[in-house]
C-alpha cells in the first residue's frame, strides 16, 4: 500500500503534464510475499487471500497489478500446469499468461494464455530489441531499455497450442 502511494506521487512529479500510475508489477510475487506460519506459495487459501488483498489495492488506487511468477521445469499437456506454485497462481486472476524462450530466433518469446476470460485463448511471438543504454559493463550485460517486436497473433486454443509446439 505504502509503496503504491510513494510510487504515485514520484509519478506525478516525475513527467510534465503529470500522468497517473495506473500499472503496478510485481516481480516475483512470491519473493515479495510473507507467507504466514504454515501457508506458502503452494496453498491455494494463501495465494487466494493475498489476490484478494491486491485486489483491494487495485480498487483503492486505481490501478492494474501484474504479477510476474517462474515456471515449473518441464513440458506439461496443459500450459498452466507450467506455472509454479498452487493452481490459485492461474485460478484467481482475471487473466494469466505464461511467456516461453522462442528457441527458434535469439531474444524472442512466445507468450500465450493460461486463463482466457477475458481475451479468449491466443498465443504471440515477440521479440525485444535494445534502443537504449542504461548501463555498461564491462564483466557482464549491459543493461538496456527495449522495445517489443510483436508478431501476428494466433486466435483459438488449436492455432495458440501450434504456436507454442512450434
Amino acid at each position: 500500500d505504502a509503496a503504491i502511494v510513494a510510487a504515485k506521487q514520484s509519478a506525478a512529479e516525475m513527467l510534465y503534464p503529470s500522468r497517473p500510475l495506473r500499472f503496478v508489477v510485481l516481480d516475483t510475487a512470491v519473493a515479495l510475499t510473507t507467507w504466514g506460519k504454515s501457508e506458502s506459495p503452494n496453498s491455494d487459501a494463501a495465494v487466494k487471500r493475498l489476490f484478494a488483498y491486491l485486489q483491494g489495492l487495485c480498487e483503492k488506487h486505481d490501478v492494474t497489478i501484474g504479477l510476474i511468477g517462474h515456471s515449473n521445469k518441464g513440458k506439461h499437456e496443459e500450459l498452466s500446469d507450467g506455472v509454479a506454485g498452487s493452481t490459485a497462481w492461474v485460478n484467481s486472476p482475471r487473466q494469466a499468461f505464461i511467456h516461453m524462450h522462442d528457441k527458434r530466433a535469439p531474444n524472442t518469446c512466445v507468450v500465450c494464455t493460461v486463463k482466457s476470460t477475458l481475451t479468449g485463448d491466443f498465443a504471440a511471438s515477440y521479440s525485444t530489441r535494445p534502443i537504449h543504454t542504461l548501463a555498461t559493463r564491462q564483466d557482464g550485460m549491459d543493461s538496456v531499455l527495449c522495445t517489443v517486436d510483436l508478431m501476428p497473433i494466433e486466435w483459438g486454443y488449436q492455432q495458440a497450442r501450434a504456436l507454442v509446439e512450434a
